[in-house]
């Protein structure tokens, strides 16, 4: 969805960006070119900030700065966390599926490590994987990718509950349920979390399902995620964790 002058969490997103400081002396070991340029635009409070063309996902240097990138700054003076929902769009899909065992899978964290087990990769790929395999189209075994095709099937053995509900959700246009998960995350944390965080007079930035705070505002964000997260799934069943 294109960006208006209405979009307060757009307006203020740009005004959080401007309260980030370099740590003095602070340097990343090796930055490739990428997290090279994040360095600049965060440094020079270069705030580039619109939702998507096509869902209402918030995009901002902050996003797509690399964890290393963001642990060279503080906001708004503060030391800096990030409070990450486990599993987010794995459980967001296993509340639409209403598939009890899968939501209990991704809050014990038996969902990722199981498939890291079974693809015999790291966590980090598995969840590209998972991803590619949640926002693709339905796979064949002949289909590129075929970590994601493995996951489809893995998926239907496991939890068939949700397998069928994903699968039936992606027929005609497996891009709409994309789409779908995408604008309800956003719908919780930056319409959601973030816009009561500011309510709340708390400085936070977005990336996607989490929130990064200052280190003692930590604990009122995460009653924050808790809360909201908790509405607007009426699921109870999820782990917000620090990093």
């Amino acid at each position: 969805m294109p960006e208006t002058s209405a979009d307060h969490a757009c307006e203020i997103t740009r005004e959080n960006l401007g309260k980030l400081k370099r740590k003095e002396g602070s340097e990343l070991a090796e930055p490739d070119n990428r997290e090279r340029s994040s360095i600049f635009v965060l440094g020079n409070n270069l705030r580039n900030v619109n939702r998507g063309t096509k869902v209402n996902r918030l995009y901002s240097p902050w996003v797509v700065a690399s964890k290393r990138v963001r642990k060279l700054f503080t906001l708004d003076g503060g030391e800096i966390v990030s409070l990450d929902m486990r599993a987010a769009q794995p459980t967001f899909v296993a509340c639409f599926a209403r598939d009890d065992q899968l939501l209990t899978a991704c809050m014990e964290d038996k969902l990722y490590g199981g498939l890291m087990s079974h693809l015999s990769a790291q966590r980090d790929k598995t969840k590209k994987y998972f991803l590619a395999y949640l926002f693709g189209h339905i796979r064949k075994s002949t289909t590129g990718l075929t970590q994601a095709f493995e996951i489809q099937e893995y998926m239907a053995q496991l939890f068939p509950i949700t397998a069928n509900y994903v699968e039936k959700e992606k027929t005609p246009n497996f891009k709409n349920f994309a789409r779908k998960l995408q604008n309800y995350e956003a719908d919780i944390f930056v319409d959601g979390i973030f816009m009561e965080l500011a309510h709340r007079n708390i400085t936070a930035l977005t990336v996607h399902d989490s929130i990064s705070c200052q280190k003692s505002k930590v604990e009122e964000c995460r009653q924050v995620m808790k809360k909201i997260i908790s509405d607007k799934t009426g699921n109870s069943k999820f782990v917000i964790k620090e990093e």
